[in-house]
């Protein structure tokens, strides 16, 4: 992490959730990338081949990681959640302030 970066509470940057939310409508081409990569390191936990099969099990049961279109969906859905009942930080709160 650069120096000059805030951190919300949880210890992520700041700008996560603005990346979550530009993520929220990519086309299927972004996200197979994304979904290969994460692939990658759970082979990489894992101990498993690149053609194993079961990965998706093992993803799901095992490391509790979603697929990377239901990170996106989840991580937005929290945000809203949060900005409506104000647990989200100021600047997100106040950004969607309807009028």
């Amino acid at each position: 992490m650069h120096r000059f970066e805030k951190r919300q509470s949880g210890g992520q940057p700041a700008n996560t959730v603005s990346q979550n939310t530009v993520l929220a409508g990519a086309p299927r081409t972004v996200t197979d990338k994304l979904q290969r990569v994460l692939n990658a390191a759970a082979r990489v936990i894992t101990g498993t081949w690149k053609f194993d099969r079961g990965l998706g099990q093992v993803l799901h049961d095992e490391l509790h990681w979603l697929d990377v279109p239901d990170q996106m969906f989840f991580k937005l859905a929290l945000t809203v959640h949060r900005c409506l009942n104000g647990c989200a930080p100021f600047g997100q709160v106040h950004s969607g302030r309807r009028y």
